[in-house]
């Protein structure tokens, strides 16, 4: 559990006599000046409203309180740990939804000493109507920062629900497929692989728009375009052993040509060096990937104090199995 900064968690133990004394111990941050039973009700009202909002069984759980520095719970329903989200209490007394936070960086769900159920029923509905209609108009990266966090399995369950989590694995799969771009060549040989015929010779007008007009690198929604245009046929259903499949059957067709074919310098295809630098592409973003979900991941189980150990451990494994890799 996070609570507070790194600076509030290097302070020492507060001194019993009030400061600076004698006894040597240092008086704690001043900020934080909330107790305990405030911090239990802020959050047992917050329980209460999602109970009531969901009609379920929230209960606070796991709460931490450091007298002087910072406090932190999370909340469960019906049984499921981290289901209602982790909070953590700042110092001004707002208490934060850190999972709704990844959307919001100040989604405020309670603050200290209110006792009106309502001004929560306000907070919920601000923060979590638009979770994930506003996800759609995400950047790129914001949906490849997302990306990180629910390919994680646990993270899954404890910061989104299940209806989010389906809405942005298929906000993923379809900006990948429709962001794809294809030569023609890449075409012919899905082509020639499901049917056995050479595209160009057979469909010459399709030829001449993929390479002329789109300059020989179309999307998947611009071969289907096209072929409407040119033919007057959705090739998706005439033709969706070539059309639906598509990647798949590119995969295919280039690995059968690895082994009937090879070029005089040595190389297997004639496009090497696009597709090389593609995989190191891939290769580079999915490590970024992996990495910033262990980032994400040894934050939230030793906080900004511990985690950098954490990393460390991690880094040093990665190390080992480059080297095993050798």
């Amino acid at each position: 559990m996070k609570l507070q900064t790194l600076e509030q968690f290097e302070s020492k133990d507060p001194c019993e006599c009030g400061g600076n004394c004698s006894c040597g111990k240092k008086s704690v941050n001043e900020k934080f000046s909330f107790s305990k039973k405030e911090v239990e009700a802020a959050a047992n009202l917050i329980a209460s409203a999602i109970s009531k909002a969901d009609k379920v069984k929230a209960e606070v759980h796991d709460l931490e309180y450091d007298k002087g520095r910072g406090a932190g719970f999370e909340i469960s329903i019906d049984g499921e740990e981290f289901e209602g989200g982790s909070y953590v209490v700042k110092d001004n007394g707002d208490v934060v939804n850190a999972a709704i936070g990844n959307l919001h960086p100040n989604a405020v769900y309670n603050t200290i000493g209110n006792k009106d159920i309502d001004n929560i029923f306000v907070n919920m509905e601000k923060y979590e109507s638009n979770t994930v209609t506003e996800s759609k108009e995400m950047s790129k990266k914001e949906v490849r920062d997302l990306k990180v966090k629910i390919n994680n399995a646990r993270t899954i369950g404890k910061y989104f629900t299940k209806d989010e989590v389906e809405f942005l694995q298929s906000l993923f799969e379809s900006e990948v497929n429709e962001a794809k771009k294809y030569k023609f060549k890449d075409l012919a040989k899905a082509w020639e692989f499901v049917y056995g015929e050479d595209m160009e010779d057979e469909y010459e007008g399709f030829y001449q728009e993929v390479v002329g007009k789109h300059k020989d690198k179309v999307t998947k929604a611009d071969v289907a375009k096209i072929w409407q245009k040119v033919y007057g046929e959705d090739i998706e259903s005439e033709y969706d052993g070539f059309y639906n499949e598509l990647k798949e059957n590119l995969n295919e067709a280039n690995k059968l040509n690895s082994f009937n074919e090879a070029n005089a310098d040595g190389t297997i295809s004639d496009d090497e060096d696009e597709r090389r630098a593609e995989l190191l592409e891939r290769v580079k973003e999915q490590m970024q990937q992996l990495l910033a979900s262990a980032e994400f991941d040894a934050k939230d189980i030793g906080g900004s104090f511990r985690s950098p150990g954490i990393m460390a451990e991690i880094k040093k494994e990665l190390n080992n199995q480059l080297k095993k890799f050798r």
